[in-house]
């Protein structure tokens, strides 16, 4: 099956090796000799915060830096004034459309290429999180503050998606470069205490 040109996906697999391993690259790293290396030395007490692992990543911060929980709230960029079906805000504050769709219809030789072009960044992130895993705290405790932090991200959501939307909700859908803009602004009152409360 001929794979449509043009895609995001078909643009990645079909470059030259100028998009290879993007991870990997932003580190400078040419081979997993030097990933492993680097990763067992110089970011060997690197806290990482995992994608498909987020909310956990969070707790594990919070362990680490002594953070509260209001600390750790955050609205997704699904969840934000941007809503785009399966979209995402990169820190620049730019759209990325879903793949989802092009992964179910990849053909096997699109897959395949795929694979070999992120090789060595998937061993660095599953050697990643290998560690990540093995530095868990506690598990009881663990499991439950990362519970009470899905519950309170809800109730932000819910607070954050109705009528009269509070000021502060907006700096909690801030990518990174917003929020650096923004640095020297004055925070306008947790937004689940009623208004008069907000000093």
């Amino acid at each position: 099956r001929q794979e449509p040109k043009g895609g995001t996906l078909y643009d990645f697999a079909a470059t030259s090796t100028k998009f290879r391993n993007p991870l990997a690259s932003d580190f400078g790293f040419k081979s997993w000799h030097d990933a492993k290396r680097f990763l067992e030395t110089e970011l060997k007490d690197t806290p990482w915060i995992l994608q498909d692992q987020y909310v956990e990543s969070l707790v594990v911060l919070r362990h680490k830096f002594n953070w509260d929980m209001e600390d750790m709230l955050m609205l997704k960029p699904t969840y934000s004034s941007s809503k785009k079906s399966g979209s995402f805000r990169r820190y620049d504050g730019n759209i990325v459309q879903s793949t989802e769709s092009e992964l179910d219809n990849m053909s096997p030789e699109l897959r395949a290429e795929i694979e070999r072009a992120t090789e060595l960044d998937r061993a660095f992130y599953e050697y990643v999180k290998e560690q990540w895993i093995a530095n868990v705290p506690n598990k009881k405790d663990f499991v439950r503050e990362c519970k009470d932090l899905r519950l309170a991200i809800k109730y932000l959501v819910e607070i954050c998606s109705g009528q009269d939307v509070p000021a502060a909700c907006h700096w909690y859908e801030w990518t990174d470069t917003q929020y650096e803009k923004r640095l020297g602004e004055s925070w306008p009152g947790d937004p689940w205490l009623p208004v008069d409360s907000k000093s």
